[in-house]
């Protein structure tokens, strides 16, 4: 395994070694990473929303931008502190909250506070069996009204585009990314190591994700 693959706990790309044998990896972090890039992260706020699966990529991720500040709303107790027990040594700046619909002062508090909001909850995600799934949103109106404008917010949900979160952010000033640039990017990353190329097709993969996408 690689380190980072050993660090998350994951693989989801497997490469053949030249000397034999397999080399597995994970992507996922860089695809995060691809819309961030371009910002100056360091030292600043992020909160992230969930602490399932995805989330530990995206802590990696904040941790290589520099953020200051990782606070990681759960609403179970038990996955969120395995979440900050698995990252104590590399992390450090994490600040678990426990996130409950009776009380969401603190989150609140958080929020008023961040640079960047990412959302690691399924919340929101079209669904063929619950049509009002695309409507919901992480986040309550009292909560989205306690984003600063210029606060960045991040679904890696990337059907439908854009998803409730990220309507209501847009509408108070907010920039907001979707996770169809993760999920090409992350792609993109595993075309490389496979093909051994630096330079792959990455503008064609995403035309033809986005193209799937689209409603029939």
């Amino acid at each position: 395994l690689s380190p980072l693959a050993q660090r998350l706990g994951a693989v989801n790309t497997l490469v053949r070694r030249p000397q034999g044998g397999w080399l597995g990896t994970n992507t996922d972090v860089e695809g995060f990473l691809a819309p961030l890039r371009d910002g100056d992260w360091q030292g600043q706020r992020a909160v992230v929303l969930g602490c399932g699966g995805s989330a530990l990529a995206v802590l990696a991720g904040l941790e290589q931008l520099g953020f200051g500040s990782i606070t990681v709303a759960g609403r179970n107790s038990t996955a969120l502190a395995a979440l900050q027990e698995g990252c104590r040594s590399w992390l450090p700046a994490l600040e678990p909250l426990a996130w409950t619909t009776a009380d969401e002062a603190l989150l609140l508090q958080a929020l008023a506070q961040a640079d960047l909001v990412v959302n690691c909850t399924p919340v929101g995600m079209a669904s063929s069996s619950d049509p009002m799934a695309a409507s919901r949103s992480p986040l309550s109106a009292a909560a989205l009204d306690r984003l600063r404008p210029g606060c960045g917010v991040y679904d890696l949900i990337y059907t439908p585009r854009p998803t409730a979160l990220l309507l209501g952010a847009s509408a108070r000033g907010c920039r907001a990314w979707d996770g169809l640039e993760m999920l090409v990017a992350q792609g993109a990353a595993a075309l490389r190591l496979w093909s051994g190329r630096d330079t792959v097709p990455v503008a064609a993969m995403r035309q033809a994700a986005l193209e799937r996408l689209e409603p029939s």
